[in-house]
């Protein structure tokens, strides 16, 4: 398919979004979830006292299914979400080339209930127009695919007054802790999906413990012309492979701060999707206290990856290596008690690298199915940084300087944690160490507008990769010049 026929009709779609986003009817704002907020954990309280001003009190978003009368037993919910995207200097390319795209996601759920018994399901059609020169892959595109579907119970005061607890069995999607092992993924236009069986338990005092045992769910069109054609094919679970895990929070245990430990195992081998054979336990410890107003938060984690694995995914590669790596974060924030809430916070991210391609080990940290642009800067046609084989400071500046606009910008320094071992996101691996380590510099600045929170949302953003070093030598199409991302993106939701 050309260029052309692929943009042709874009700015009627374009008009056509706008209209439909601007037509979306709200009953009221509320104020939604911070951006530092804890995914996939359940909040703890907050302090008693606090010398921020006090809020407005929030009002609920509209809802389709509250129109339809149909809550309790029928919940049905529709998010559309358009992005424009621009890649100067694809730091990817054998030679300097830029890239261009519009990616289209939709999201369709129901759920009904009756009881404590749920049935659920979502459709997710994720799509994309781009130029010939903008590579595409199942990140972005997998058009028309039953991304839930499952059922389950959700019961009250099961093991004492007050808790809850949640079965689920079937295709489900998962957030993880923080998310960065396993997650749901957002700003990338698709999302990891896994069938099997999950539990989750949250006690009266907000502790909690999870589990789950899933086969992971594998997007299946890979050819390029069937992707840049929005080709259709279900996905299949990959039962050749089998995600496992257990984990515990224990909510405000230490000076109103928090502690979880969880361990996740993989386990796979060669079916129709070729692997690497990773056999791997992954334990992690997470101290951390949540950001809130007039208060110092901070994390401090560990992941350490134990195991056996091959170098890669290639039928010929069957040398099984001594799985032997491991990860840090750590962070200090402090969120100034002002109306517009600024808060400033600086940290470290560290993965381990392949030491050598030849001995009998594997030291790359692998981050299993978590996701990366909360931390590492925008994914999409972008995505140069990843928790693989890296060595990262970081300072970061938020703020609210009004109730619908969020600003945020970050700055960060990277290495390869190995010289030898490869810059996993661009590709390029010097054996030799001689290429140095120094990738460069990211500067990401993102702007979001929400004058209808949970309803309606726009965001600008961009990104600054300034190459460093070994960037410099092992990428052609940087040729020294810095790779410049940019986004524009709309979300309205019913």
């Amino acid at each position: 398919m050309s260029i052309g026929k692929r943009f042709n009709g874009l700015v009627g779609a374009s008009v056509a979004l706008a209209a439909a986003l601007l037509a979306v009817p709200v009953a009221a704002q509320t104020v939604g979830a911070p951006d530092n907020a804890t995914p996939g954990v359940t909040p703890p309280p907050a302090p008693a006292k606090t010398d921020a001003p006090p809020k407005p009190e929030a009002s609920k978003p509209w809802r389709l299914y509250e129109v339809l009368g149909t809550e309790p037993y029928f919940k049905i919910g529709l998010e559309h979400r358009v992005r424009l995207e621009h890649l100067v200097n694809d730091f990817r390319a054998s030679v300097p080339t830029d890239a261009s795209a519009i990616a289209f996601r939709t999201l369709l759920s129901a759920e009904g209930k009756l009881g404590p018994v749920v049935i659920g399901a979502e459709l997710q059609d994720s799509r994309q127009i781009s130029t010939d020169e903008t590579p595409v892959n199942t990140g972005a595109i997998n058009t028309f695919e039953l991304l839930q579907g499952y059922v389950g119970i959700r019961a009250k005061d099961v093991l004492a007054k007050g808790d809850s607890l949640e079965v689920l069995f079937g295709r489900q999607t998962m957030d993880l802790a923080n998310r960065r092992l396993v997650a749901r993924n957002d700003f990338r236009n698709t999302s990891n999906g896994y069938s099997g069986l999950s539990l989750n338990w949250l006690s009266t005092e907000k502790h909690q413990v999870r589990s789950f045992a899933f086969f992971p769910v594998n997007r299946l069109v890979n050819e390029e012309e069937e992707l840049r054609d929005n080709l259709t094919e279900f996905d299949q679970e990959n039962t050749h492979q089998i995600l496992w895990g257990s984990y515990v929070l224990l909510n405000s245990v230490l000076d109103s701060s928090n502690v979880e430990f969880y361990v996740i195992g993989l386990h796979e081998s060669d079916g129709a999707v070729e692997s690497a054979n990773r056999r791997l336990t992954t334990p992690v410890l997470r101290w951390f206290r949540p950001a809130a107003p007039g208060q110092l938060d901070f994390q401090l984690e560990g992941m350490a990856q134990v195991g056996r694995s091959r170098a890669s995914s290639k039928p010929e590669d069957v040398r099984d290596l001594e799985h032997r790596a491991f990860a840090t974060h750590a962070s200090l924030g402090y969120q100034v008690a002002l109306p517009w809430a600024p808060r400033f916070s600086l940290g470290h991210d560290y993965a381990s690298g392949d030491v050598s391609p030849d001995d009998d080990e594997n030291n790359r940290f692998d981050t299993l199915f978590g996701a990366r642009r909360f931390e590492f800067g925008p994914t999409g046609l972008f995505g140069a940084l990843s928790r693989i084989n890296v060595v990262s400071p970081f300072v970061r500046f938020e703020a609210a300087p009004i109730k619908s606009i969020e600003l945020m910008t970050s700055h960060r320094l990277a290495w390869l944690a190995s010289s030898t071992d490869a810059w996993v996101p661009a590709g390029p691996r010097d054996e030799s160490g001689r290429s140095g380590s120094f990738i460069g510099y990211l500067a990401e600045l993102r702007a979001r507008w929400t004058p209808f929170p949970k309803n309606l949302s726009f965001e600008l953003g961009g990104a600054v990769l300034t190459p460093g070093g070994f960037a410099k030598e092992t990428a052609p199409g940087i040729q020294g010049a810095p790779s410049v991302y940019s986004y524009l993106q709309a979300t309205a939701a019913l």
